[in-house]
């Protein structure tokens, strides 16, 4: 598809770009569910078994030919086992090789992902939480699979921050306060409301406490009214001098290096939570919900804390605490830095990659 953004950066590289363009779409589907928390919807076999015909099959024909054209190789499907049926289908009819990155948990359909299955080389999952999820949905894979954890340009984040200073003035707190910031798409999931009901019992008794909440709605009438509702929440709750809406910002990094603490909220587990692994390069400690990939990425009482998801009042005594030990917190992000740089680095996982796409190759 040409409206990824990618097309220039990977030519600029030298990577030759094929594009299929955007298929139409088959009668009947539907888009705008948020990608890792679909749920079955009836009669779903049989929409699926339509996909297959009229778009995933057609689309897989043209890979095909496109890899037998080109001599391609090896065949990288980057996405998840159902966006990528296309791929996984011209790879499988070319007889090439394919290793599949699962980058997020969808809901399967077997028996026909498991049987697509058999034709993948590798399997690569980018959390343990993916890796679960797909065992749970696909049984028993007899396939290798490998977790591997998406890659961080340290580099690129820490120029970002030294480009664009950002301190708490910028969002009218001053310099004593205790900054939070609260990082995500507006949508219900990523538990924005859970994080100022939780914000109304600290700063109760930390008054010191200001917030920033970072994101924008997009373009879909369920996030415009999920905004909505978070501003009518807002004032509900007594918080315009606590909390700032900064909207959407292009420099995170930097907001995250001049908070005190970021707070992650999500209520569904995360496929991932890519927004900690800024926020520990950022050297800010992390409080997280339990689920999902926060699991892996925040150590307890290390880098940061767990609480479960959707509990203000669990979520309220751990920035509480954090609140009240600046100290301690400060601690707990320069050792979150640490951890990160030695898990996320560039360097190891292009190595596990060339590993990789090397005894797929060879298989």
């Amino acid at each position: 598809q040409r409206d990824t953004g990618y097309e220039e950066v990977l030519e600029s590289l030298g990577v030759p770009v094929l594009s299929l363009d955007r298929p139409p779409r088959p009668k009947g589907t539907k888009s705008g569910s948020t990608p890792g928390h679909e749920t079955v919807r009836p009669r779903a076999g049989l929409r699926q078994l339509r996909r297959l015909v009229r778009l995933e099959l057609p689309v897989g024909r043209r890979i095909a030919e496109i890899i037998r054209r080109e001599r391609i190789e090896l065949v990288h499907n980057n996405d998840n086992p159902r966006g990528d049926r296309p791929s996984m289908l011209g790879a499988w009819m070319a007889g090439v090789p394919q290793v599949s990155h699962v980058r997020y948990t969808p809901v399967y359909y077997p028996p026909m992902d498991r049987r697509l299955a058999k034709a993948v080389s590798r399997y690569i999952p980018m959390s343990r939480a993916i890796r679960t999820q797909m065992e749970e949905n696909l049984g028993s894979i007899h396939t290798p699979v490998e977790v591997v954890y998406d890659p961080f340009h340290f580099d690129i984040h820490d120029r970002s921050i030294a480009e664009n200073v950002v301190t708490a003035s910028d969002f009218g707190f001053g310099p004593d306060d205790y900054l939070m910031v609260n990082v995500g798409r507006i949508v219900p999931w990523k538990g924005q409301d859970v994080f100022l009901r939780a914000l109304r019992k600290t700063v109760d008794q930390c008054p010191h406490v200001k917030a920033v909440v970072v994101g924008g709605p997009k373009d879909q009438d369920r996030s415009h009214e999920y905004w909505d509702q978070l501003q009518a929440l807002t004032d509900e709750l007594g918080l315009r001098d606590s909390v700032c809406f900064s909207g959407f910002r292009t420099d995170v990094p930097s907001i995250m290096a001049a908070a005190d603490l970021v707070v992650h909220t999500a209520t569904w587990p995360e496929p991932f939570g890519k927004v900690l692994v800024e926020a520990m390069a950022s050297r800010a400690p992390v409080v997280a919900t339990a689920v999902g990939g926060p699991l892996e990425i925040v150590e307890e009482g290390i880098t940061g804390l767990l609480v479960p998801p959707s509990d203000p009042d669990a979520l309220a005594a751990a920035l509480i605490r954090m609140a009240s030990d600046p100290a301690g917190s400060k601690a707990m992000g320069e050792r979150a830095r640490a951890v990160a740089e030695e898990r996320y680095g560039v360097d190891g996982f292009r190595r596990t990659m060339d590993r990789i796409f090397t005894d797929a190759l060879a298989g």
